[in-house]
């Protein structure tokens, strides 16, 4: 795949396709979690001008802070779609913002290597839990609210890993399997 670049408020920007999160169950700081298609759906909007970090944000995982903007920001979300399974978005990446803070990530853009993200959001949650797809969930999400993208690879693994279908160039790459489900 060729690496898009794009202006945007006059700097260099990598413009990085990335699947955020599948339908299904996650396991992140919440516990596992059931994501329905259509709380991710209705959510696809919302992510559009949240900023993408490396790492996660502050203490309370917020991305809200002026410490967290210059410390970690290092681009924009933009073009949120759900497509029944995935909800992907562009990556808009300031190419100055990744050299100083993570050039590791431009070597993994430059060599079309995957890398793993996490969803930095607010939700509601309704017990009692289930299972889908036999993946245990104690609680399904609702009233999505996002906050921020984090890169957080090669160091940790999302809550919906590469592995699980999601991350940045994820679907731009038709050699892995993308997770098969029935609702």
């Amino acid at each position: 795949m060729a690496l898009k670049t794009a202006k945007l408020e006059g700097r260099d920007h990598y413009v990085v396709p990335t699947v955020m999160i599948t339908a299904g169950v996650h396991e992140g700081s919440g516990g596992p979690l059931y994501y329905s298609p259509e709380q991710l759906a209705k959510s696809a909007n919302r992510w559009n001008g949240k900023p993408v970090l490396i790492k996660h944000g502050a203490n309370d995982g917020s991305a809200g802070t002026p410490q967290v903007f210059e410390q970690q920001r290092v681009g924009t979300v933009f073009n949120t779609v759900f497509d029944g399974v995935r909800l992907k978005a562009d990556l808009y990446l300031d190419v100055e913002r990744l050299r100083e803070i993570s050039p590791q990530t431009i070597d993994s853009i430059k060599a079309n290597r995957m890398v793993e993200v996490s969803t930095g959001l607010w939700s509601d949650h309704v017990a009692p839990g289930g299972s889908f797809m036999g993946k245990d969930f104690d609680a399904a999400v609702f009233n999505i609210s996002p906050d921020h993208l984090a890169v957080v690879g090669p160091d940790e693994i999302g809550a919906c890993s590469i592995k699980d279908g999601c991350g940045m160039l994820r679907n731009s790459s038709p050699g892995l399997p993308l997770p098969v489900m029935s609702f």
